[in-house]
């Protein structure tokens, strides 16, 4: 499987090539005893989850109870152009900011949704402004790990794709061999 890695700070990144949906049936260990902040999906607020037992929603974000099987994974939370950060305990982080990220502040209490930038990737030099921007918000939210879709398309240094992002190196590896290990459909032989 082709993906791009690398690291910033005690966080570690990989970029790839499946959607959410995928991501998480072959890496459940990023989210298994975990408790989800989810900050987009479809591009927007995830407003179901207000109705999802054990789940709740304050200031545009969405906060989920702790993730004991992928099926308690709510099915319409894995649209493209979703974000999710992943803590080991519940965590309030803020409330989604609509101002302009490039004239604000990057700090408590504003969350700014970085997965609908278009471009938006870690290992495209073109979308280094507003990666920085990432990584400063990243430090202050300290999630133990991050995942996005950004589209459901092939991941390259020009486009969006799932990113996953951690700084427990025992979760980053394991994400990165199941990822190795995926064969994905369109890289199987015959196709």
């Amino acid at each position: 499987m082709c993906f791009f890695t690398g690291s910033y700070g005690d966080y570690q990144w990989l970029e790839s090539y499946p959607d959410l949906d995928t991501f998480i049936k072959t890496c459940p260990q990023s989210v298994l005893g975990k408790f989800l902040v989810i900050t987009s999906v479809d591009s927007g607020e995830f407003r179901a989850a207000a109705t999802l037992d054990g789940w709740r929603v304050s200031e545009g974000i969405a906060y989920s109870p702790r993730i004991d099987s992928i099926d308690d994974l709510p099915e319409d939370a894995f649209y493209s152009f979703s974000e999710w950060y992943i803590y080991d305990v519940p965590t309030q982080v803020g409330r989604i900011s609509k101002e302009n990220i490039f004239a604000s502040e990057i700090a408590p209490p504003d969350v700014f949704t970085f997965v609908n930038y278009f471009g938006f990737s870690f290992s495209n030099p073109e979308m280094q402004p507003v990666v920085e921007l990432f990584w400063k918000q990243l430090n202050w939210m300290r999630p133990v790990s991050y995942v996005a879709d950004g589209a459901n398309g092939i991941i390259s240094p020009a486009s969006n794709g799932m990113a996953f992002v951690s700084r427990d190196p025992i979760c980053f590896q394991s994400v990165r061999r199941s990822m190795e290990n995926y064969i994905w459909p369109y890289n199987s032989p015959g196709k």
